[in-house]
């Protein structure tokens, strides 16, 4: 009994466990035998034997989850999902799923490839900025020495020449 009540407790935990830049992402968790334990956004789906469920493509998700587990404790895998609670757009998702021995339980989480895209996007931004702002200063600073060097040689002819004349009069 005990047991059944930690585990009640678990998911809802899990259930109302949101991470991202909109608290967005979720987990969700079903069984060795692909029944769904807990879904956030898709309560309906609870209880229920998700074997040859799948999705636009043909991928078994919660077959392919079980098999991932079993062979590897823990793995990722690609398949098509709804964007977050619209049902009707459905977009390419990735899932890390991790084996929980003690209870059966498999939990997953996924990012949404799109997101993915946008966030390196982002990065190849600030990347290329920096190397932009980088590559201005390398040049100016070039500039500088070229600058510097070419006055310190007009300087040199300069002193070169007075010291001819010094010694044409002498």
């Amino acid at each position: 009994m005990i047991i059944k009540e930690t585990q009640q407790a678990a998911i809802e935990q899990i259930r109302n466990l949101n991470y991202g830049p909109k608290n967005e992402g979720y987990f969700w968790i079903i069984d060795l035998t692909s029944t769904m334990v807990m879904h956030p956004y898709k309560p309906e789906l609870e209880g229920q034997d998700l074997t040859n469920y799948h999705d636009i493509k043909g991928n078994t998700l919660f077959k392919n989850a079980v098999a991932t587990v079993n062979k590897n404790g823990a793995g990722f895998l690609e398949y098509y999902w709804q964007w977050q609670d619209d049902s009707t757009i459905i977009i390419p998702k990735i899932t890390y799923v991790k084996l929980y021995t003690e209870w059966g339980w498999i939990v997953g989480t996924g990012l949404y490839l799109d997101d993915i895209d946008i966030e390196l996007s982002k990065i190849r931004k600030d990347e290329l900025r920096s190397t932009l702002i980088i590559s201005i200063f390398i040049v100016l600073l070039l500039v500088s020495i070229i600058s510097f060097g070419i006055k310190s040689e007009r300087q040199r002819i300069s002193a070169q020449e007075k010291l001819l004349i010094s010694e044409e009069k002498f």
